[in-house]
């Protein structure tokens, strides 16, 4: 063209910067995308202006997505970010962008270490964190406490039976510590996925400890005390995963019902079939959804809080500090003689 013999032919002349201000649309309307957006990086490459830098490396990393340029997409993106940490909220929006093109490049040690970084900048902005930020920060958030509760649910509680329950009992206390932190940000979304996970882990170390590798050598007696043990033990975890999923219900009534919802309405189901397994139960439930407007994420609360100021999660039987404290005490404090059956 016309503009790109014009730089060729002339690469001093002070009309250069005009070209390429003109480039960019040039490129555009011909579909080719890739050279609209190194247009954009060059422009960004010869300002002044911080505003028009900031908007022509956006520019370019939403051209070269388009495109299927992932890979340049990513290294612009990841200037932006470093290149401009206010405003806070475009910078974190920009951040997901990366974190979304590493998790589809199956990067996921650095997929998880910008989740990470929009975790930490959005806490550390202050006045400068809005709602928007809020949200990245909590949908990071629950990637990373799955991270936790994965771990968790990995560990078997097979023989030597102590060092794996120590194990297990670490990761469940990190991941309860995990999911309780996401309902600190208050938004409905985000508050149900971390009290259908709390149930789940309860559930999950109920149903761990009843199918737990059993020690060798014990008498048919020595074996029958053992299993009444870890009945014991696990039945109240299982009540307490009952307790937290129905909390979850309670969600309904303040505006909220999403997949984590109706995942715990399905657990539910399962665990209480008479009361949440007959279809005209669950029409019931949903139907009274009917006569509320939902705001799945309310950046004044969606986190539902009663009259006492408790939360949904705080209204489980246990808090979840004191949940491990019951298989610890009760198994590693040896309830029944036989020291060979907790070894």
């Amino acid at each position: 063209t016309v503009l790109i013999g014009f730089r060729q032919s002339f690469p001093g002349n002070p009309l250069q910067p005009e070209v390429t201000k003109k480039m960019p649309n040039v490129y555009r309307l011909d579909r080719r995308l890739a050279l609209a957006a190194a247009e954009y990086e060059r422009i960004e490459t010869e300002s002044q202006d911080d505003e028009i830098r900031r908007e022509a490396l956006l520019v370019a990393g939403q051209l070269y997505t388009e495109d299927g340029q992932s890979l340049r997409a990513l290294e612009v993106y990841r200037r932006y970010a470093g290149y401009f940490p206010q405003p806070v909220e475009i910078n974190l929006e920009t951040r997901d962008k990366i974190a979304e093109i590493l998790k589809a490049q199956d990067d996921r040690p650095s997929y998880l270490n910008e989740l990470r970084q929009i975790v930490a900048i959005d806490a550390a902005a202050g006045k400068a964190r809005t709602p928007r930020t809020r949200y990245l920060a909590a949908k990071a958030s629950l990637v990373l406490a799955e991270k936790t509760y994965d771990a968790f649910t990995a560990v078997k509680l097979a023989q030597p039976f102590k060092p794996n329950l120590l194990k297990k009992r670490n990761l469940m206390k990190q991941a309860v510590q995990n999911f309780n932190r996401l309902t600190e940000y208050e938004i409905g979304e985000f508050t149900a996925a971390a009290i259908f996970y709390l149930a789940e882990i309860y559930h999950h170390f109920s149903q761990a400890l009843m199918t737990s590798e059993r020690p060798q050598g014990l008498a048919p007696l020595e074996l029958e005390q053992y299993e009444l043990v870890i009945e014991e033990q696990a039945y109240p975890f299982e009540e307490k995963a009952i307790t937290v999923h129905e909390s979850n219900l309670q969600l309904i009534s303040r505006g909220v019902y999403n997949e984590w919802v109706e995942k715990s309405l399905q657990k539910l189901a399962v665990f209480m079939p008479a009361r949440y397994g007959k279809p005209e139960e669950a029409s019931a439930v949903i139907g009274s959804l009917e006569t509320y407007v939902f705001e799945i994420q309310n950046p004044a609360s969606s986190l539902p809080v009663e009259e006492t100021g408790t939360s949904a999660v705080d209204r489980s039987p246990q808090h979840a500090g004191d949940s491990v404290a019951g298989p610890e005490a009760a198994v590693d404090g040896k309830t029944f003689d036989r020291k060979d059956a907790v070894q």
